[in-house]
């Protein structure tokens, strides 16, 4: 029996579907977005259609992962597309009403026409390095949050401010048993463990980002070039038109992975004054009159390129070859 097309829009709370049958026949339906709702998802499509189906959703990082998982755990095909593919699609169908329902839609047509590769999740040894590297970064923003509470008991004593100070402590010790862990996980993966010394060869680049990096960057593999890497992290420039001759400034897509982003952030900072490739770059933009802020993204950019070349060739970044 040929297989029917699951579109799937996530957010946060809940998640809209749209099954489209190979008659052209479509039901709409929503979901809470928990193990609740992934379970009520697969009952209701098993009662509507007995043969596979071919799930695909836009790329969130965070809020598709789970139902992406869980339906590929039930044996169904699943596909993970980056929402610049899935807007162009809408785009090219004149599609310009932005509900819930009709991106579902829009998503399950886009897998019918496009029939794009299956996903599967990462090995779990990458999954664990993610879960802890995110947990850290959470730690640290807690960390962040309780520095800034406790500044205001600089000036006056309170009782408050031995219970923030507690806290802070206790973070600040999880913190340190988190990078711990992580440090014992990487030395158990050999692979890991290469792939952050590759990536420690770019200037900019230091052992706590290049473990963000390994833990953000899904398997190499999976992209055909840097562009797709680059589109994956929503890094890829996007132009503001109105009409046919007003254009406005360019502006990065945001697309994409967040964390990956952020995870560049503070490397291309480094970077912009200690590697050639990028300093070069960064003053070539400025000449041209780009804004500071266009410079950081355009650099970010090439920075992850650079990545892109160092984990598929598994080699050491050389600057006279960038």
């Amino acid at each position: 029996m040929t297989k029917a097309i699951l579109g799937i829009d996530v957010s946060k709370q809940k998640f809209d579907v749209t099954l489209l049958f190979s008659d052209n026949k479509v039901r709409k339906k929503v979901f809470s977005n928990d193990p609740k709702g992934f379970h009520m998802l697969r009952e209701w499509i098993l009662k509507l259609h007995e043969g596979g189906f071919h799930a695909c959703m836009e790329f969130t990082g965070i809020y598709d992962e789970r139902v992406a998982e869980f339906l590929h755990q039930q044996g169904f095909t699943v596909s993970r597309v980056n929402a610049m593919a899935i807007k162009a699609f809408a785009k090219s169908m004149l599609t310009r009403t932005k509900t819930d329902k009709k991106d579902s839609m829009v998503i399950a047509q886009f897998c019918k026409v496009h029939q794009p590769k299956a996903w599967e999740p990462d090995p779990l040894h990458i999954r664990t390095l993610r879960d802890l590297s995110r947990t850290l970064d959470a730690l640290k923003d807690d960390n962040q949050l309780i520095n800034n509470r406790l500044e205001k008991y600089q000036e006056r004593e309170s009782p408050a401010k031995k219970i923030w100070q507690d806290r802070l402590l206790e973070v600040q010790k999880t913190i340190k048993n988190v990078e711990k862990q992580i440090n014992i996980h990487i030395k158990n993966h050999p692979d890991l463990e290469k792939k952050v010394k590759l990536l420690q060869t770019i200037s900019g680049i230091g052992e706590t980002s290049a473990r963000t990096l390994i833990a953000e960057i899904p398997d190499i593999r999976h992209f055909k070039n840097a562009r797709q890497l680059a589109a994956f992290a929503g890094l890829t420039p996007c132009q503001r038109q109105s009409g046919s001759s007003v254009n406005g400034r360019t502006r990065l897509s945001k697309m994409g992975s967040s964390r990956l982003r952020k995870a560049l952030f503070m490397p291309v900072l480094v970077a912009k004054k200690y590697n050639p490739i990028i300093i070069a770059f960064s003053n070539n933009l400025i000449k041209k009159g780009k804004c500071k802020m266009a410079v950081v993204g355009a650099a970010m950019r090439k920075l992850l390129h650079i990545v892109f070349g160092v984990l598929k060739h598994e080699t050491p970044f050389v600057e006279k070859y960038a």
